[in-house]
């Protein structure tokens, strides 16, 4: 889906962030932002620090 979402100019600059509810390690977290996200957040997220995860 990120795919889609930044081949369209009107989308393209709309931040990809993953966000998953499981207890990750390492290797999930490099495998996630080696798929161009920009950042990657496990729950729960504070709102206050989703501003600062898509700059």
């Amino acid at each position: 889906m990120r795919e889609r979402i930044k081949a369209k100019p009107t989308s393209a600059t709309v931040p990809a962030i993953h966000l998953t509810a499981t207890a990750v390690e390492v290797r999930d977290r490099t495998q996630g932002l080696a798929r161009e996200t920009e950042s990657y957040l496990t729950e729960p997220v504070e709102p206050e620090v989703l501003p600062g995860q898509s700059s």
